[in-house]
């Protein structure tokens, strides 16, 4: 019957057909019987979400009776006063009722802020009360907590009691001290301070009661919040809005990473429309412009008159969204984009031309399986495709700024966190002035997305706080860009809703998304409310700025969500901004940068910088399939990308420096010194398109800085010259590529360092005892070599940093430096680098190189090639191509029927002393079998099978290292011993049969772009 109707109607009446058929049953889309008026007619109930008014609970059931707050006992719930920030200098006060013989404590805290639940999540001091200890502590938390006192007090219980704490800001520091009943029982002085919060109650383990709070001798009410019907808010009100249009569909399942959604989430249920609905006039009916009841639509968008609607969408059985559009009458219906791409997200521009959102620039994702996205602009016909950004991960959610910049959320690593760095970043429509606009180093929130300027602002944005992982949707807020691209919360950034108090990196099924801002006080937006046995149903709200909300429609059909609430009105077109581009036939812009120094100061001084080394994170080029070290393919030890190296350029003597960089790649910039050491690295990329001339002030200065005047007097000495051509030492010319296809700009372990550990090195550092056990040799283990193996695993150079703050944990600076410094991206911190704590500056290795250890001088251009290797964040391979698509990491050595049999004898000989050998020992690191930092994967030797640490470790010297062990091999005449051996043997055969991408003869080489 399907078939007949094709034939005789044709494609688009068999839509119009099936259409009228589910109008006719009353399926989704039936129009003519929906209103809003069961909607509007909902009374209004105040949010009921605390137990006392102005305080936001945090966990456990709280209760008020009568003016006696009952705190509960439990994992360190917490109760917040939400109306004032107090400042830094300032006196509290509460009572409290400690019962007798009851673990645990009560405590005060203060400066409190990215509060969640959990014992530990919220930044803030705590004094505490131990009642059965009979001691007070005062203690510090940032997301974890450390003691910073704890001192005997009598602490009297089953009566009230009077607490108080004073906190002052001195020079110093925080000076936070604790009186009870009117006397000081401890003091201390916190010399990292915390900044201003809020203030709050926070019980651990026990029950307590608190009342009398004051705060600066002012009483701060406890009372119960008001129940019952009441007359809505003005600012709920709704007979001022204008008609909405609306996206009815199926919500999309759960993507691994927000940002992937848009190939990877599909919907639970068919069908897709564009609605309109008129809140003013609730009776009116809903407006069904456009529908499919077996395609689907993703997002949608509206041309500045208010006439047109943008919208991505996909038929039944296409695998991939398009851009349309449609009149808001339902005539003019077109296709723009077409082809094996994901298309989303479009976004009119002021020039008529459309930005959107695609896959068609070819890479992948490097921590996630999928294609990467990027900026693109079309002609408003469609025509005339062209790329504006260059990154190698994602660019989502483009909006224009009324000032006429592009607002977007940018996924990126460079050298940096793995989690919390998709902020928001702005650019020209051309591409051009490509700079940060909010939240690269904050960690209240894994990203931020879909945002969009408040009416007539450039400098606020309302967005949706979302995490990292997971469904791209969670708390809304403000983000207030007028203070700075980082500043903390309740100064750069505001939650206005409050389910949610803070996303971090957790995931929700329901929650808030698709904001739109009616004025600085009113948002429309979509909520998904969760049902038993159902999940989340996604409706249209209109939300105010105290986080109230009210429903204004849900579909009927209960499969349906609604999303992308969208005015139909006029709005004022954002200012057209000139093309910085100019006509030019070299891929290739220009960058001044006016003083290094500015930022570096007072770490490096004058005269130290040298030069600019401008280096490339090159796109990826293979899907994810399996992980070693988090990776897929894996590349390293520390980063997860292959680095091009593009040259170096001179930086003039007061700090300036003018050059050519290339364009539309994700590139960055390292300080050196004379001998090529870096100094300080960017963790952000430049963005530079073709003809751009740029500048920038300094490395790592403020980014509200002016420059400085550049008079004649004071005009940059670089500026006085023609640009800088990259150039690349002198010595990289006599890398020899390990394929002849290769580019040998691409860093390359195998080629560029390995030849000179086996020059200056491997003498001593080879064989089945070498030198202070190090085996500096090329011979391959389980992903990489030994020299790599050894130089970053068994010297346990991995060091943890404060994900925060940047700075090295305590306990891991305690340990000496590094033999060579590193950042692993799943761990490394949102924090911006402190000058001279990364790469070879922070490590050991160069102590090495000298002729009183090599017992030989070892030339410059030799120890350059090592610098350059760990300043760029020791990358082994230079290419993903892979020979073992399979295996965890696409290069795994370690699989095949021989590793049975020696895993049998490991198990019996070695396992009892040395556990299993593929436990990853790094509490911080991932717990997985393919990650392991003590260079325990170097005991297989693949190239040379005899020398194996797994065989020679216990024999004794001269035939081994002669390490003392109870019941292990004494003889390579044991039968054990004999038994590994043939394993590894066979190994090795495995391996010279289907050569690694690290080994001549690999046969699935190819070109890097």
């Amino acid at each position: 019957m399907k078939m007949f109707f094709r034939k005789a109607f044709g494609e688009r009446m068999v839509r119009f057909l099936i259409f009228t058929f589910f109008g006719m049953i009353g399926g989704q889309f039936a129009e003519g019987a929906e209103t809003l008026e069961r909607f509007l007619a909902e009374p209004y109930r105040p949010s009921c979400s605390t137990p006392v008014v102005d305080f936001l609970p945090y966990g456990g059931e709280w209760k008020l009776e009568k003016d006696v707050l009952l705190a509960p006992g439990g994992s360190g719930f917490k109760l917040v006063y939400q109306p004032i920030q107090h400042p830094e200098t300032f006196r509290m006060r509460a009572e409290m009722y400690l019962k007798s013989g009851v673990f645990g404590n009560a405590a005060l805290i203060t400066h409190v802020q990215r509060c969640g639940e959990g014992a530990d999540a919220f930044d803030g001091y705590e004094f505490a009360l131990y009642a059965d200890e009979q001691t007070v502590m005062l203690g510090r938390h940032e997301q974890n907590f450390q003691m910073l006192a704890k001192v005997p007090c009598v602490i009297p219980e089953n009566r009230w009691l009077s607490v108080e704490v004073r906190c002052q800001r001195v020079a110093e520091g925080n000076r936070l001290e604790l009186w009870l009943e009117g006397k000081k029982v401890a003091q201390v002085l916190d010399s990292q301070p915390l900044a201003a919060g809020k203030v709050g109650f926070r019980p651990w383990q026990r029950e307590v009661q608190y009342r009398n709070l004051s705060l600066e001798g002012r009483a701060i009410a406890l009372k119960k919040p008001v129940l019952g019907e009441q007359p809505y808010p003005e600012s709920l009100q709704t007979e001022h809005l204008p008609p909405i249009l609306v996206v009815c569909r199926s919500r999309l399942s759960r993507p691994y990473a927000v940002g992937l959604d848009f190939w990877q989430s599909q919907p639970f249920h068919p069908g897709g429309a564009l609605k309109i609905i008129d809140p003013a006039h609730p009776q009116k009916k809903v407006q069904t412009i456009f529908s499919d009841p077996a395609g689907c639509i993703y997002d949608a968008n509206l041309s500045y008159d208010g006439q047109t609607i943008y919208f991505s969408y996909r038929p039944e059985k296409s695998q991939h969204w398009h851009i349309y559009q449609i009149q808001t009458d339902g005539s003019g219906l077109k296709q723009l984009t077409d082809g094996p791409f994901f298309d989303v997200s479009p976004c009119p521009l002021p020039t008529g031309e459309i930005a959107f959102v695609s896959s068609r620039h070819f890479g992948h994702t490097v921590c996630q399986p999928g294609p990467s996205s990027n900026l693109f602009k079309m002609n408003a016909d469609g025509s005339n495709i062209r790329c504006i950004s260059m990154n190698t991960l994602s660019d989502f959610h483009p909006q224009m700024l009324p000032d006429g910049r592009l607002l977007f959320t940018r996924w990126e690593y460079i050298d940096r966190d793995l989690t919390y760095r998709q902020s928001l970043w702005t650019q020209n429509p051309d591409g051009t002035n490509y700079q940060l606009y909010f939240g690269n180093t904050v960690r209240d929130s894994g990203s931020f997305l879909q945002s969009r300027p408040l009416p007539g602002r450039s400098d606020c944005v309302v967005s949706v706080f979302a995490p990292h992982h997971g469904y791209p949707h969670g708390a809304i807020g403000l983000i207030h860009r007028q203070h700075g691209p980082e500043a903390e919360r309740g100064v750069g950034y505001e939650y206005i809703t409050r389910e949610i108090p803070s996303v971090g990196d957790r995931s929700y099924d329901g929650a808030y998304r698709d904001p739109y801002p009616l004025s600085e006080t009113q948002f429309l937006c979509s909520f998904g409310k969760t049902l038993p046995e159902q999940g989340p149903r996604f409706g249209i709200y209109l939300l105010n700025r105290d986080g109230e909300k009210r429903l204004l429609y849900e579909d009927p059909n209960p499969n349906m969500g609604v999303f992308y609430p969208l005015p139909l009105q006029s709005v004022q077109p954002p200012m057209q901004v000139a093309s910085q581009q100019e006509t030019s036939t070299e891929p290739f812009g220009t960058l001044l940068l006016v003083d290094v120094y500015e930022g570096l100061e007072p770490f490096v001084q004058r005269g130290e910088v040298a030069k600019i080394r401008i280096l490339e994170q090159v796109r990826k080029s293979e899907d994810l399939h399996g992980r070693a070290y988090d990776q897929s393919p894996v590349m390293s030890y520390g980063t997860y990308y292959a680095k091009r190296c593009w040259g170096e350029v001179p930086v003039e003597s007061d700090g300036s420096a003018y050059f050519k960089v290339p364009t539309l790649r994700e590139i960055y910039l390292q300080v050196l010194d004379n001998e090529g050491r870096e100094l300080q690295r960017m963790t952000s990329a430049l963005q530079v398109m073709p003809g751009q001339k740029q500048s920038c002030i300094g490395c790592h200065e403020n980014r509200r800085w002016s420059p400085p005047s550049l008079s004649e007097h004071t005009l940059p000495l670089a500026a006085m010259r023609n640009p800088s051509t990259p150039q690349l030492p002198a010595w990289w010319e006599k890398i020899e590529p390990l394929h002849p296809d290769a580019d040998v700009r691409i860093i390359d372990f195998v080629t560029m360092v390995q030849p000179v550990l086996d020059r200056y090195c491997v003498e001593c550092h080879q064989g089945k005892n070498p030198a202070g056990g190090y085996d500096l040799t090329g011979d391959k283990t389980r992903y990489f070599n030994m020299a790599y193996d050894n130089l970053l695993g068994k010297s346990r150079s991995y060091r943890q940093h404060n994900m925060t703050t940047g700075r090295m944990l305590p306990e891991e600076s305690s340990k000496e430096k590094p033999l060579v410094h590193f950042y692993w991206l799943l761990w490394t911190p949102s924090g911006v680098n402190q000058p001279l704590e990364t790469g070879i500056l922070a490590s050991r290795l160069s102590e090495y190189l000298t002729a009183e250890h090599c017992q030989k001088e070892i030339p410059q251009e030799a120890k350059e090639r090592i610098y350059t290797w760990v300043d760029a964040n020791v990358p082994y391979y230079a290419t993903y191509a892979n020979s073992r698509p399979q295996t965890p990491g696409k290069r795994d050595l370690w699989n095949g029927e021989w590793y049975n049999d020696f895993q049998e004898v490991y198990a019996r000989r070695c396992q009892p002393c040395h556990q299993a050998i593929e436990t990853n020992q790094d509490t911080r690191g991932m717990s997985q079998p393919t990650t392991n930092w003590t260079g325990r994967f170097a005991w297989i030797n693949l190239s040379r099978p005899e020398n194996s640490p797994a065989l020679t470790a216990h024999l004794p010297t001269p035939h081994g290292r002669g390490l003392p062990a109870e019941g292990m091999f004494t003889t390579t005449n044991d039968p054990d011993y004999q038994k590994m051996l043939r394993a590894i043997q066979r190994a090795q055969a495995d391996m010279l049969a289907n050569p690694r991408a690290d080994m001549p003869g690999f046969r699935f080489r190819k070109q890097e772009y």
